[in-house]
């Protein structure tokens, strides 16, 4: 069903009473209670208003605290403050990012003058806004400490203007204190550094309740709380074991040897339960008043593991997807076998069949040029030779080469490091070789299931899809509900109780990725690959205009197709074109010198 779209913006009594001054907090609290709890409110949500301030993907909204104005960040590198009631544009900065906007957040006790934002290049960059499109750099504090590695989330803490926190692929959680550091280009640097995991931190989020607490989700389906005031800065110096041992430690129930990593992590707003949503998996609801799993360092299980795996076999090599294709995503996307039953006649954005034949194709060249003993040997030799010809490399150095190779450099055959791409279309969950904490998570997943207590685990809520993206946002709805984006350009809305699916919302003709509730009122602001902001309210259409309800049979086909094409996308990875072929070309390149070495050693017997 199309969205709504109004021809005059309904008055909103919600607003209108929240923002009186003789209406006490109590009085507010409830107000947004009541009405964000209301089943038919949920039911009732349509599109109030689109906020076009960007020229590509918004991959990060969120409202300032009193929640009159909108902060928005996307791939155009722009951060720019909106009215979304009024749709009016206060600022629109364009930033030093020098790739996409992952992240974003108004400084507390600013007056919303003054942002963070971190992005994919890494950067983390202190803002202070003005009313030119192009912010002076005066005003401005970078932050290259992530070393070049994404990025993915900024965090801010209340009752400290000047201090915030990032987290990164790294696997490092920075604490930024504005008084004593206003700029670091250090590459590789081990400074401002209070959290270190044994896997990239993809996620994490404060508690409402106690400001002490963070949560942290990492690549290796781990979610890891710590307590700040036992944090300090990591000093490198002293050697040992460096990654930071957390209060507490929750997973989830995996019949597969692979990690999911966390897309989000959200508190609930008492502060004793954790909303984690899994890229490629579900979304699940922790209990962590419970014990969780054991808190011991994943380093010691990963060097005990190692030998064991330094001969087996490479992991199969997953089917292929190029870059920029969003075929499988949006309302109109279907899984590949009914596409082929239908004999490739759909309409919308279903893919070609002659596309998929070919991705398939090739995903088959280059399963059978690996399975080949003599292309393995040689793709060893030649890491093994590289090795040797490079024996007095600098830590730095060794850093950066495990970073990945330069652009001139033959791609690795299974495509993981070459392929990754740091923007908010590309799915990195499946980069089996980023670390050896996450080659060996299989393992430590395996050792652990046997005496995990999963009493935590409260509910799983399932039929949305996260696989596409790098973002993927959760979040509680007042009390009683739990809202997601999807990859089939949706907001899905479960009751929190029960698990049970009670709305849907068309909100991207691709995919949803950011959702942001209003503070107190019953408004949610939305964002995905389209290159606006959506804002929805609890109100009807008018009567010349479509209304749109809740269709349980919908919904119900909706969640089948999802199922199907989330198991279709994990043995999917997204590669560049140029990748592909510099892929291919490497290990036909391989095999022919590995012929060539054989023919002159039959020469020279004969």
């Amino acid at each position: 069903m199309p969205l709504c779209a109004h021809k005059r913006t309904p008055t909103s009594v919600f607003r209108d009473i929240s923002y009186q001054n003789q209406i006490g907090e109590r009085i507010k609290s409830r107000l947004a209670t009541s009405t964000k709890d209301s089943k038919a409110f949920v039911q009732n949500l349509s599109l109030y208003r689109r906020l076009q301030a960007h020229r590509g993907c918004v991959n990060t909204v969120t409202w300032n605290d009193r929640g009159n104005y909108i902060l928005s960040g996307s791939d155009d590198q722009t951060l720019v403050v909106t009215n979304p009631f009024t749709a009016n544009e206060l600022v629109k900065c364009k930033t030093g990012h020098r790739a996409n906007i992952f992240s974003a957040k108004f400084m507390p006790y600013t007056g919303d003058q003054e942002v963070v934002s971190c992005s994919g290049d890494g950067y983390v960059i202190y803002t202070v806004l003005q009313s030119t499109d192009v912010c002076n750099t005066a005003n401005i504090s970078e932050f290259n400490c992530h070393s070049n590695s994404t990025t993915y989330e900024v965090l801010t803490i209340p009752q400290e203007p000047r201090c915030f926190m990032s987290c990164g692929e790294d696997g490092t959680v920075r604490l930024f204190d504005l008084r004593k550091l206003s700029n670091c280009h250090k590459m590789c640097c081990k400074e401002n550094i209070v959290i270190m995991s044994p896997s990239s931190i993809t996620a994490m989020c404060m508690s409402p309740t106690s400001q002490n607490y963070i949560a942290v989700g990492s690549s290796d389906s781990h979610i890891r709380i710590y307590d700040r005031r036992f944090l300090s800065y990591i000093d490198f110096t002293s050697g040992g074991d460096q990654n930071t041992v957390p209060v507490k430690a929750f997973t989830i129930p995996s019949l597969e040897k692979r990690p999911f990593r966390v897309t989000s992590v959200s508190y609930s707003a008492d502060g004793t339960q954790l909303l984690v949503s899994y890229s490629s998996d579900h979304l699940y609801l922790f209990d962590i008043s419970r014990n969780g799993v054991d808190v011991m360092p994943l380093n010691d299980k990963v060097k005990r593991k190692m030998n064991r795996h330094e001969n087996a076999d490479p992991p199969p090599v997953r089917r292929l997807r190029l870059r920029g294709d969003w075929s499988d995503t949006g309302p109109n996307a279907r899984p590949e076998r009914e596409v082929m039953d239908n004999g490739g006649a759909s309409t919308g954005q279903v893919r070609p069949i002659l596309q998929a034949t070919m991705m398939n194709r090739m995903t088959e060249v280059i399963s059978r040029m690996l399975a080949d003993p003599r292309t393995r040997a040689n793709l060893s030799l030649l890491s093994h030779l590289g090795q040797q010809a490079n024996p007095t490399n600098t830590d730095e150095q060794r850093q950066q080469n495990e970073a990945g190779p330069s652009s001139g450099a033959p791609p690795h055959p299974n495509g993981s490091k070459n392929a990754r791409d740091h923007d908010a279309n590309y799915t990195s969950d499946d980069d089996d070789d980023e670390k050896p904490s996450q080659q060996l998570s299989d393992t430590y997943q395996e050792d652990m299931e046997e005496n995990i207590n999963y009493d935590y685990l409260l509910m799983k809520f399932t039929g949305h899809r996260n696989a596409r993206t790098m973002i993927k946002e959760a979040s509680f709805w007042g009390d009683e509900y739990i809202m997601s984006g999807s990859d089939c350009g949706h907001v899905f809305c479960w009751e929190r109780a029960t698990g049970k699916l009670v709305m849907l919302m068309e909100a991207d003709h691709h995919v949803v990725n950011c959702i942001q509730p209003h503070p107190t009122l019953p408004y949610l602001a939305t964002s995905g690959i389209d290159y606006d902001v959506k804002i929805w309210a609890p109100f009807q259409c008018n009567d010349d205009e479509e209304i749109q309800h809740f269709d349980e049979e919908k919904a119900q086909r909706l969640m089948e197709r999802n199922a199907v094409m989330l198991e279709e996308t994990k043995d999917t990875i997204t590669v560049p074109a140029a990748v592909m072929i510099r892929m291919l070309a490497c290990i036909h390149s391989f095999r022919n010198r590995n012929r060539g070495n054989i023919a002159r050693i039959d020469d020279e017997d004969d």
